[in-house]
């Protein structure tokens, strides 16, 4: 049980309106939401995801904030031929956060840009698995079939489990940002990340139907109430290219980020939470390469690729073991695609489209652990208030590839919008 529970624990690390690698969140600016491309970006966004092109904006202070509401489900539905199940054999997990803020803040002044990012980096939300998992079912039958076999006769039992979790690992980036020359940009940059989660859990009313004697209560009760915490520091550097006017080439990489976590813990009746023990929960390195393009006046294109070193994560602080831990067949990528329309001088709409391969083995993929490729689309738009101010709007929608490892088979949706407010003063 404490080793089904822990890893439950692991798996509500990650939210995204438009699923990135198995831990980080990519979805960082309200211009990200409404187009789903933003590494070539020299708007004020470009704190996050193009810190070197940041020497492209005007001189002065640009500033953003922003704000996502993202709700994801995911189902989990057992093979009707196994025996170790309650109900209808569908198990849902609700995972939300209806309040996913980011921050960005510059200052141009000739060829100097500094500037500082605030957001949700890993994580950002919440988990509710209100019926329990299929794992859950299969110890408390094998709890029941001992029952029946050694003590009195059981037709049937019936359990209320319950595990609800949150994560965030909020970033603060500071970053550098200089002009080489007229087409050459550089950055250097730093995030430290604050990083907190939060598990509760308890089971309750855990009955055996015992033959002639009918319903019996077991005295069964269980909690757990603990929290992780910890910070990090990543490292970040940045180049953007300016090969002619019409277009604009970045490249950034974030160094892998050693993640440890101390336990603090209220109540542990399972003994998995050891208070004051320590947990690993590394964030991979990323590359990331961007390509922005001026297709004609008024018409703007922009790509974008993403590269995670998922293989390279620890969590069980063993350098040498992390593969196995982890089952991953294949690092994560993404490849996206944006763009956006000027209708007019105060507004102009955008989509986007987003393909991520997330490539785990059939032994990482369980009840309390599985990832899923996806394809996610989305549009918006951006419309000027004034001169100085802006407000951007958008929405965007997973689509998941359904997948089975016997005896689960699962399933998974997820929609974000956001809104945000920018100006240059």
């Amino acid at each position: 049980m404490k080793r089904l529970l822990a890893i439950v624990g692991m798996s509500l690390l990650v939210l995204s309106a438009s699923q990135a690698s198995i831990l980080t969140n990519s979805n960082q600016s309200a211009e990200y939401l409404r187009m789903l491309s933003r590494n070539a970006s020299t708007e004020i966004d470009a704190v996050y995801f193009n810190p070197a092109g940041l020497t492209q904006l005007a001189d002065g202070f640009h500033l953003a904030v922003n704000n996502q509401s993202i709700f994801q489900k995911k189902t989990i539905i057992l093979d009707p031929l196994y025996p170790f199940q309650t109900g209808d054999g569908t198990y849902v997990g609700d995972v939300k956060a209806p309040v996913f803020p980011s921050a960005f803040i510059a200052y141009k002044t000739g060829k100097l840009a500094l500037s500082f990012g605030f957001g949700p980096n890993a994580g950002g939300g919440s988990a509710d698995y209100a019926d329990g998992l299929p794992s859950f079912d299969a110890l408390f039958s094998l709890v029941t079939i001992l029952y029946d076999v050694f003590t009195w006769p059981v037709n049937e039992y019936s359990v209320d489990i319950s595990f609800k979790g949150t994560s965030v690992f909020f970033g603060y980036q500071v970053n550098a940002s200089y002009a080489v020359t007229d087409w050459l940009s550089a950055a250097v940059g730093a995030r430290l990340l604050t990083c907190t989660n939060t598990y509760e859990g308890s089971v309750r009313n855990y009955l055996l139907n015992l033959w002639i004697f009918g319903w019996q209560p077991t005295g069964v009760e269980l909690d757990v109430e603990a929290k992780e915490k910890g910070t990090a520091f990543t490292p970040i550097l940045s180049l953007n290219f300016k090969p002619m006017e019409a277009m604009n080439v970045s490249l950034r990489y974030e160094f892998q980020t050693k993640v440890e976590l101390t336990t603090e813990t209220t109540v542990d009746d399972l003994g998995m939470f050891p208070d004051g023990s320590k947990v690993r929960s590394d964030l991979p390195a990323i590359l990331s390469a961007g390509v922005g393009y001026a297709i004609m006046p008024g018409l703007r294109a922009m790509l974008s690729f993403n590269y995670w070193f998922d293989k390279t994560m620890d969590w069980d602080g063993d350098p040498e073991d992390t593969a196995n831990v982890l089952n991953l067949d294949g690092n994560s990528w993404d490849l996206g695609v944006g763009i956006e329309y000027d209708l007019s001088e105060s507004f102009l709409i955008s989509a986007g489209y987003l393909h991520t391969q997330i490539s785990p083995g059939d032994a990482y993929q369980t009840d309390m652990r599985h990832e899923l490729p996806a394809d996610t689309v989305a549009a918006g738009g951006r419309f000027k208030l004034s001169e100085n101010f802006y407000f951007n709007f958008g929405g965007a929608y997973s689509i998941y590839q359904e997948q089975s490892v016997t005896p689960l088979t699962f399933q998974r949706s997820n929609f974000g919008f956001t809104v945000g407010f920018g100006a240059h003063l």
